[in-house]
C-alpha cells in the first residue's frame, strides 16, 4: 500500500479549496427578504403583546357578566345547602332525644333515688364490717371499717354500735 501525501504523514490526499462563485444579486436580495421577514416578525411580536397587555375598556366584558351570574347562582345554591343542613341537624338532634328517652323508658325510667339505693350500700357496708371482724378473729388484724351513720338508722343494731 502506498502513502499518498507522505510529507503529511495521512493516507488521504490533501483537498485543495477552490473558490466557490457566488452571484452577488441574487445573495443580497435573499438577504433582504430574510431582513424584512425578521422586521415583519418583530413588529407582530409588538403587536402581539400590546394587545394582550393594553388596559381593558370601560364597559364590562361579556364573561365577567356571565361569571358573575355563575357566582350568584352558586352563592344562592350554597346558602340553599346551609340552611339544609341546620334543618337536618335540627331533626337529627330531635331524633337522638326521642330515642335516648325511648331507651331511658325501656331502662326502667329515670335514676335510682339515694332512698332506694340505700340498702345495697348498707349491705355491702355490713359485709365489709364482717369481713374485718373475720380477720381480728383469725389473724388477730384491726377492725378499722365502721357502718357510716346513715346505715346505722336504717339497720337500726340491738346492741347500738
Amino acid at each position: 500500500m502506498q502513502r499518498v501525501g507522505a510529507e503529511s504523514g495521512t493516507l488521504y490526499p490533501r483537498a485543495t479549496r477552490q473558490p466557490v462563485h457566488r452571484q452577488s444579486s441574487s445573495n443580497n436580495s435573499s438577504n433582504g427578504i430574510l431582513i424584512a421577514l425578521g422586521i415583519m416578525v418583530f413588529l407582530l411580536t409588538i403587536a402581539v403583546a400590546w394587545v394582550a397587555l393594553r388596559p381593558a375598556k370601560s364597559g364590562q366584558d361579556t364573561r365577567a357578566d356571565a361569571l358573575l351570574q355563575r357566582v350568584t347562582s352558586v352563592e344562592g345554591a350554597l346558602t340553599s345547602l346551609r340552611t339544609g343542613v341546620e334543618t337536618l341537624a335540627k331533626q337529627t338532634q330531635a331524633a337522638v332525644n326521642a330515642n335516648a328517652a325511648a331507651i331511658k323508658k325501656l331502662q326502667g325510667g329515670t335514676k335510682p333515688t339515694p332512698a332506694a339505693v340505700l340498702p345495697l350500700r348498707c349491705a355491702a357496708e355490713v359485709q365489709a364490717e364482717i369481713d374485718d371482724i373475720r380477720g381480728y378473729i383469725a389473724y388477730g388484724t384491726g377492725i378499722t371499717r365502721r357502718v357510716t351513720p346513715d346505715c346505722k338508722a336504717y339497720l337500726q343494731p340491738r346492741y347500738g354500735g
